[in-house]
C-alpha cells in the first residue's frame, strides 16, 4: 500500500513522486515510489537547489480512512480529492501568480498534495521569469492530521515549506500562523489562503467562515482561492452565499470532472447533483472595494 505508515523507514522517506504534467489528466504524472534519505531532508541539511522540473513527494495512496476519526476531517484519506483537482489547473496557477503574494498558507492540508502544487508551480514560474525567490508555503491542518504534512516537508527540501497547527475558527492560531517569519510593518504584506476540500463536512462550515472573515479583517490586500467540488448543491451553497456575505465571492474557474481517475491516488467523483452543468469550482474571495 503506498501511504501505509509502515513504508517509512528510520532511515528513509518512501513518497509517491509527481511531475507537474499539464497534458495528463489532473495535471499530475506519478511517477513512482521514490526512496528519500532523511540525511539529506534533514533541517540541518542545505537546502537543494531550484530545480522547477523535479516535481515533489507525497505520501499518497492508503485509502480512504486516514484521518476519519478527526470530525469534519479524513474526506479523501491519502488520495487527491476532486475539490484539488478542480484547482491544479494552469488558470488557478495563473491567478497564483498574478496575486503575488508574499506567503501562502494552505488550510486543512491533509497529505499536502495541493500546498506542494502551489510551492511547485509558483517556484517553477518564479525560475522561468528569472525573479526573487517564490514565498513560503504553510501548510497547516488540525494536530492530528499534520504527520502527513510534515512528511511532504521533509521529502521536498527543494520547496519551500513550513508546518503548523491550525483550527478553523481558533484565531489565536489562525494569528500565530500569520505572523510565522512575518516582516510586515505596515500592513503591506500580500498572504493568499489556499485550500481544497474543506468543505465536504457541514460542521466546518462556519468555522472555516469565520477564520476567511478574520483574515480579510485583518489583512485588507489578502486573498483566499478555495477549490471546491459539488456533492449537493442545495445544501452546500450557503457557505459560498451566505456565510461569507459581506466579502467579494468570484467564481474564478468553473469545470465538469467527469472521467475517473486512478483510484489508488485519486478519490472518486461522488456527488448527488449528477446532470449537473458543472461540478468543480474555484472561488476567490476577497474584502469588496
Amino acid at each position: 500500500v503506498l501511504g501505509d505508515d509502515a513504508a517509512v523507514a528510520e532511515e528513509s522517506l518512501v513518497v509517491q513522486w509527481l511531475q507537474l504534467d499539464e497534458s495528463t489528466p489532473g495535471g499530475l504524472k506519478p511517477e513512482g515510489l521514490r526512496s528519500i534519505s532523511t540525511a539529506a531532508t534533514s533541517h540541518d541539511a542545505e537546502r537543494r537547489p531550484c530545480d522547477p522540473g523535479c516535481g515533489f513527494g507525497v505520501m499518497l495512496g492508503g485509502g480512504q480512512d486516514h484521518g476519519t476519526e478527526v470530525v469534519g476531517g479524513g474526506v479523501a484519506g491519502t488520495r487527491i480529492s476532486p475539490d484539488s483537482r478542480a484547482f491544479m489547473t494552469t488558470k488557478v496557477a495563473d491567478l497564483l501568480q498574478s496575486v503575488n503574494a508574499t506567503k501562502v498558507v494552505e488550510l486543512g492540508c491533509g497529505h499536502a498534495v495541493l500546498g506542494c502544487w502551489v510551492a511547485s508551480t509558483l517556484q517553477s514560474q518564479q525560475a522561468e521569469a528569472s525573479s526573487a525567490c517564490s514565498p513560503q508555503v504553510i501548510l497547516t491542518d488540525v494536530p492530528d492530521f499534520l504527520n502527513l504534512a510534515e512528511v511532504a516537508k521533509d521529502a521536498n527540501p527543494h520547496l519551500n515549506l513550513a508546518v503548523m497547527p491550525l483550527r478553523f475558527g481558533d484565531l489565536d492560531m489562525l494569528k500565530n500562523v500569520l505572523e510565522q517569519d512575518s516582516t510586515d510593518i505596515d500592513g503591506e504584506e500580500r498572504i493568499c489562503l489556499v485550500g481544497a476540500g474543506v468543505t465536504f463536512w457541514e460542521s466546518v462550515y462556519e468555522p472555516l467562515a469565520v477564520t476567511v472573515k478574520d483574515f480579510l479583517s485583518n489583512h485588507k490586500r489578502g486573498i483566499v482561492v478555495l477549490g471546491y467540488f459539488r456533492r449537493n448543491w442545495s445544501e452546500e451553497k450557503r457557505m459560498w452565499t451566505k456565510l461569507l456575505k459581506g466579502l467579494d465571492v468570484q467564481i474564478v474557474h468553473e469545470t465538469l470532472l467527469e472521467e475517473e481517475l486512478d483510484e489508488r491516488l485519486w478519490a472518486p467523483l461522488c456527488t448527488r447533483d449528477q446532470g449537473a452543468e458543472w461540478n468543480g469550482r474555484v472561488y476567490m474571495i476577497k474584502n469588496k472595494p
